[in-house]
């Protein structure tokens, strides 16, 4: 094969060529198609990222060469895409190819997935003070019924004042944790625990698989810094949280070889050679902006500290996709050239990730507000004209349908 291509050419292109079959030859296939993997997404210029509804139509319109979104256009399984909708999502408008990736948390579990048991869980009223629900008062009013049609007992604080969590009952599977108040319907889980890993990845049925099947081209991993919240706990957490990505990949690229391994945040992991060696990319949300308190710049300290982890994902050659979460254009083109100059691809977008935020929707502050304004009043007079929601006999409660996510 070398002769058929070495006439006409020089002594040293010939070498170059030797050189490159020669690693085609000795490279295992997952290996080769990795690097291939990453000198793609290492080309990329843009990326969106929208989880929540996403519209295929609006990512085929997009000029965004990676989006990020859900495999479920609801978060459901039964909404998932099908590979023929990934297809035409995987090519832009000027014909070239575009990267899908499907989004997929590994460090907590969602109430709406397709994996979810309806008894896993039951709400509790909470006081503000802390107190929680309590048979011996029976003001359960206005607590939600739980999977079983029960009143969630409740015990009412001094301020009358209540927040309601849901708590795993005795029943759930032991790698089930406690619900992240930031949002709720979504669980911490024991990510180092076998049945939990058998959800994620392993069979026709688990997660990773049907985004493989569905033709996504890699998988963006998100609560992947879970294990910054059982270090004291478990001290192995972070080594287990690698290995737990690093089984992701294995099992990915045996099906397909070319499969993208994205994940979100957790930084820290980038000091792990192991780690690096499998992602292909990393994401980062809010390195400048917004965290901790939403719309002011971070901490110097802050930023310094996780731009440094980051600068190893770029020396190493792998693609930093940094999210900021605001929309007005004197602040956007700060931080673009901010990110920019640092070597990461920004991506501008709403925090609840509902829609696909393309370059001109990003406009100054004044414009953006009284367009706010403007639709909170067109909200609220559609709410005036709307019908009473239905009622459910027995209930005494309203109950529209949807919202889940």
């Amino acid at each position: 094969m070398l002769l058929l291509v070495t006439n006409g050419i020089s002594r040293m292109q010939q070498i170059i060529w030797a050189l490159i079959f020669l690693v085609l030859a000795v490279l295992p296939g997952p290996a080769y198609a990795q690097t291939a993997t990453r000198s793609r997404l290492k080309s990329i210029q843009s990326w969106g990222y929208n989880i929540q509804k996403p519209n295929a139509e609006a990512i085929i319109g997009s000029p965004y060469d990676v989006v990020v979104i859900d495999y479920s256009r609801t978060g459901e399984d039964d909404e998932a895409f099908t590979p023929d909708d990934v297809r035409r999502m995987q090519v832009k408008p000027d014909g070239s190819r575009r990267y899908v990736l499907a989004y997929m948390s590994i460090g907590e579990a969602e109430s709406y997935r397709y994996y979810w048991h309806a008894d896993w869980a039951e709400p509790l009223r909470v006081a503000e003070g802390g107190a929680v629900a309590d048979e011996s008062d029976e003001d359960t009013e206005d607590a939600p019924n739980d999977a079983k049609g029960k009143k969630a007992p409740s015990k009412r604080p001094t301020s009358g004042k209540y927040k309601i969590l849901n708590v795993p009952r005795l029943s759930a599977p032991p790698w089930l944790g406690r619900e992240n108040e930031g949002w709720p319907g979504n669980f911490l889980v024991r990510y180092w625990d076998k049945n939990w890993q058998d959800i994620i990845f392993g069979s026709k049925t688990a997660y990773l698989d049907r985004i493989i099947a569905a033709g996504f081209d890699g998988v963006f991993l998100d609560r992947v810094d879970a294990f910054t919240g059982v270090a004291d706990e478990r001290p192995a957490g972070r080594a287990e949280m690698v290995a737990f990505v690093t089984a992701i990949a294995s099992h990915a690229r045996k099906l397909k070889p070319d499969f993208a391994i994205v994940p979100q945040n957790g930084e820290d992991l980038l000091l792990e050679p192991a780690y690096l060696a499998v992602i292909d990319a990393i994401a980062k949300e809010d390195l400048l902006f917004g965290h901790p308190n939403e719309g002011q710049p971070n901490p110097p300290a802050e930023v310094t500290r996780a731009a440094e982890k980051l600068a190893l994902a770029v020396r190493a050659g792998l693609p930093v996709l940094a999210v900021e979460y605001i929309l007005a254009k004197e602040k956007t083109d700060q931080l673009r050239a901010d990110l920019t100059a640092r070597g990461f691809t920004p991506y501008f977008g709403v925090r609840t990730l509902d829609r696909l935020i393309l370059p001109e929707d990003l406009k100054p502050a004044t414009i953006l507000a009284a367009a706010a304004a403007a639709a909170a009043k067109s909200a609220a007079a559609a709410a005036k004209r709307a019908p009473a929601p239905r009622q459910v006999k027995g209930k005494g409660r309203s109950t529209p349908k949807g919202g889940k996510r």
